[in-house]
């Protein structure tokens, strides 16, 4: 019940009046290893709200590291070598409600490699 709850404050966060809110992410971001992700913050409605890509959508499968932490630096650097393409995966996934029980949004590799929707005009040129 508790991420029904989450889901409908951030749906209310995001529609004002019927206008979207703007969606801002923070600049911090860090590993958790629990999660295998990485881990930022996107303010919506004025509340924060916990993002998380997964390790996979990072990098590639953790054959070559050395140790756990060589894993830490490869995923933090990649989050910041596509910064601008994960917080439009996020900000898409937002829009869409498509938050997690524990009311976190989660990108996966999937969420990441797909496009935003086609302008409307786009769809109808071929009419």
């Amino acid at each position: 019940m508790l991420g029904n709850a989450v889901v409908e404050e951030f749906h209310g966060a995001l529609c004002r009046r019927g206008a979207v809110v703007d969606i801002a992410f923070e600049t911090r971001r860090l590993y958790v290893a629990p999660r295998k992700s990485v881990l930022f913050f996107a303010n919506v409605g004025g509340r924060r709200l916990r993002c998380y890509i997964k390790q996979d959508a990072l990098v590639e499968p953790a054959r070559g590291f050395r140790e756990e932490s060589d894993l830490y630096q490869r995923c933090v650097l990649a989050f910041d070598q596509h910064r601008e393409a994960i917080h439009a995966a996020a900000t898409r996934l937002i829009e869409a409600n498509v938050i997690e029980p524990d009311g976190a949004v989660v990108v996966s590799k999937t969420a990441l490699t797909l496009e935003a929707e086609p302008p409307l005009a786009a769809l109808n040129s071929d009419r």
